[in-house]
């Protein structure tokens, strides 16, 4: 193909600092840094979203030098203060880097626009001048025929290393890489220890997480795979797919251990248009998103058929049959498409499409016996998870399904959130909603966002991880793709994989939330018929959706209909411990009492806070406190 030849030279990155490590527990070690970074950086002009790689440097000035003629540096879309950038005729760019000379360590991101247009995103994170340490993980698993791991690692400082007396470790011939061996373990054992990195001074620095298993990795090499949905290439609203796929397809690159399939089930385009489909061919292309050797298996959905050529453009472009059945590390996994672009009954898969499920079943229950069956399919089966009943699923799925208990099904569509407790359900099979990518939401509470605080930088996406543990139960970890944390709970499919090990079948909530002793409702702003409310966040054994919010009279009366207000807590930090919220259409001269209870996705209700005030006669009695 001919536009292979518009790749650049490989990247070499030419920071080696030193360190000296004695064969002891705890030593101290100097790392000295050096005023200078070379970068050759290898990123073909045409890709179709930005590459986003994090580069650790020390606190001392620095220079990157990055050689790729196909950006526009003179331009930059953004770049901090504290980088300068040059670049000349050759193409070559020079950031440079100012000492840091704060405490702690900074990050942020260079932007610049190819010639083509597209965007190309670095971050930079410098060490500060306080003690730090920049570690290539954060956890480490290892097992009884794999006992050795290593840690790259960036210092500023002297430093302490402290770590468990089954651990032994050598410096790499570099002196940035440290080669860790645990001790072997009796069978069926497991330990965990921490790796502490510490200054001169005791304080932790950074810690690395160790858990060691005595049975060997096998494990790792059941199946290991993603599961998201709804991605919508090609739809305008909100941050847009370019932003948005890219980053989700990232931070599975970065999972331990490797994801190595992704299934996207259904709604891959927006409207079923030619140049969709091949911009999302071009994202799950690309060796910097999608590793070499990752299984994708694409599936259709209703809004891939909202043309009579979608089938068509399916498979000239994706090139995928559109059911498959396929046998991934001695696993059955079986999808089926939609098939037009109904959003319920028969219609949504067509005779063969079902015909199609109910062979490979069969085929999968004599082939693997006692093995889970794991089935993707983008409308949800009837009467299982949320977003599925009152006739908004498949009962000719559900029918098919229920023969199985082993099977462990997939689907998207609804774009309920993850974290609602009913997007797992588990009756005659495992049904489990994940999520979706152009948006989220919750069914269970119909919520709705009051804060005043500023804008929200991160818009919630989501999907699932999928793996087995050391007792060959799957776990299904739920991900808020776009901070790249997780949402809640793993949820467990316990072996053997039949219905009596089914714990889904009625989530009850857990705990109720709760507020912290000592919290309570404060007012901000005051006028005649407005406040600015401040409510601390409860905690619940997963997580607190809402909060209710009722304004009442003295005579307990209802002054104003009930806020359900979000407790976003999957936008970010930013509303870790507390919301303001703005209630108007208040009666002015009256002494009214607002009630606040806090929610979980069960619709459990916290022991309430409330809070009594008087508001003033005329608008121009204004105060703030």
């Amino acid at each position: 193909m001919k536009f292979l030849s518009l790749y650049l030279s490989t990247a070499v990155l030419t920071l080696l600092p030193t360190m000296s490590l004695a064969a002891q527990s705890c030593c101290d070690t100097a790392q000295p840094q050096r005023d200078s970074v070379r970068l050759e950086c290898d990123v073909p002009y045409f890709r179709s979203c930005p590459d986003c790689e994090t580069f650790n440097l020390p606190a001392t000035k620095s220079r990157l030098i990055v050689k790729h003629p196909h950006y526009d540096w003179h331009s930059p879309l953004y770049h901090p203060k504290w980088i300068r950038i040059k670049q000349d005729k050759a193409g070559n760019v020079t950031f440079k880097v100012r000492k840091n000379r704060h405490a702690g360590t900074r990050l942020d991101s260079l932007i610049a626009r190819c010639k083509c247009g597209k965007r190309v995103v670095y971050l930079i994170h410098q060490l500060g001048q306080e003690p730090d340490v920049l570690l290539s993980k954060q956890q480490v698993t290892i097992c009884g025929d794999e006992p050795t791991f290593t840690l790259d690692m960036l210092a500023n400082k002297r430093f302490h290393l402290n770590m468990p007396d089954w651990l032994s470790y050598s410096p790499s011939a570099d002196g940035c890489r440290l080669v860790f061996t645990a001790q072997p373990l009796s069978e069926g054992e497991t330990r965990t220890g921490n790796i502490t990195f510490s200054d001169d001074r005791g304080p932790s620095i950074a810690t690395v997480k160790v858990i060691q298993h005595a049975s060997p990795s096998y494990w790792y090499r059941k199946p290991c795979f993603a599961v998201v949905s709804d991605i919508h290439i090609g739809a305008p609203d909100g941050e847009g797919w370019q932003v948005k796929i890219p980053r989700m397809l990232r931070h599975i690159k970065a999972y331990e251990p490797q994801v190595r399939h992704i299934f996207v089930v259904g709604d891959l385009s927006n409207a079923c248009l030619k140049q969709e489909y091949i911009e999302m061919m071009k994202l799950f292309r690309d060796t910097a998103l999608v590793s070499p050797g990752v299984g994708v298996t694409l599936i259709r959905g209703n809004h891939d058929n909202k043309r009579p050529d979608g089938q068509q453009l399916f498979a000239q472009i994706v090139g995928q049959p559109e059911h498959q059945y396929q046998i991934i590390d001695g696993y059955p996994f079986i999808s089926i498409s939609s098939t037009s672009r109904a959003l319920r009954g028969t219609m949504c898969y067509d005779q063969e499409a079902r015909d199609f499920l109910s062979r490979s079943l069969k085929d999968a229950s004599e082939r693997f016996p006692g093995k889970p069956i794991f089935v993707f399919n983008h409308i949800p089966p009837a009467n299982t998870i949320m977003g599925s009943h009152n006739g908004r699923g498949v009962a000719e799925l559900t029918q098919i399904l229920s023969q199985y208990p082993q099977v462990i099904d997939f689907s998207g569509h609804s774009h309920i959130s993850v974290c609602d407790a009913q997007s797992i359900n588990q009756q005659q099979f495992t049904a489990i909603n994940d999520g979706a990518h152009r948006s989220t939401h919750f069914a269970s509470l119909r919520v709705s966002d009051h804060a005043i605080h500023g804008k929200i930088a991160e818009t919630v996406t989501e999907g699932l991880i999928v793996h087995f543990d050391a007792s060959d139960n799957v776990v299904i970890e739920r991900w808020n793709t776009a901070l790249n944390k997780k949402c809640g709970a793993d949820w467990v499919v316990k072996s053997p994989f039949n219905s009596s090990q089914f714990t889904y079948q009625k989530v009850d909530g857990g705990q109720t939330p709760h507020f912290h002793s000592g919290d309570s409702l404060a007012l901000t702003y005051l006028t005649c018929d407005s406040i600015n409310l401040y409510v601390p966040q409860a905690t619940d054994d997963e997580f607190t959706l809402a909060y209710q919010v009722s304004v009442c009279d003295k005579s307990g009366h209802k002054v104003r209909h009930d806020i359900m207000q979000a407790s976003l807590f999957n936008r970010g930090p930013q509303f870790a411990k507390a919301l303001t919220l703005g209630i108007g259409q208040l009666p002015a001269g009256q002494r009214l009492t607002v009630t606040v209870w806090a929610l979980d996705a069960a619709k459990q209700k916290s022991a309430p806070l409330r809070l009594t005030f008087d508001t003033p006669r005329h608008k121009a009695k204004l105060r703030k406190k």
